[in-house]
């Protein structure tokens, strides 16, 4: 499984900036999923790009509250890839309605959720994928 990282001068990869748009809250319920046990990678305070904003960014959903903007989430393609994905998209996506691109809905709505089997097989064979290319 190949691993594609999302960095914020990629993002474009999964947002589109328009504002007209309605909120998906399928989609946004859906994210969240992942928003939940996305991987903190950083102390440092997050700063939206959009708004300029620095801070902590909150939100809450499915019985969990859940800060954004220092984690990684971690969401399977249908095409043998892992992505590696800001959590502050869902920021993004629900403060300042970007809207998700076909590749990003197609994908969350389509990779196996957190939790589940499927899932965490997905990111163990990475793992030991990626394990065997560094030690060769």
């Amino acid at each position: 499984m190949d691993i594609v990282k999302v960095f914020e001068n990629n993002m474009d990869l999964l947002v589109v900036n328009t504002k007209e748009n309605e909120k998906d809250w399928e989609f946004l319920n859906c994210l969240w999923q992942y928003v939940l046990i996305s991987k903190n990678i950083s102390r440092t305070l997050p700063k939206c790009s959009y708004c300029g904003y620095k801070g902590e960014f909150c939100f809450e959903g499915f019985g969990a509250i859940k800060k954004v903007g220092n984690g990684i989430m971690y969401i399977p393609d249908s095409n043998d890839k892992l992505y590696m994905i800001p959590d502050i998209i869902f920021h993004y996506l629900y403060i300042h309605n970007m809207e998700p691109t076909k590749l990003f809905k197609d994908m969350v709505y389509s990779a196996p959720k957190p939790q589940t089997k499927e899932y965490i097989d997905c990111l163990l064979y990475t793992s030991d994928a990626a394990d065997d290319r560094i030690s060769v």
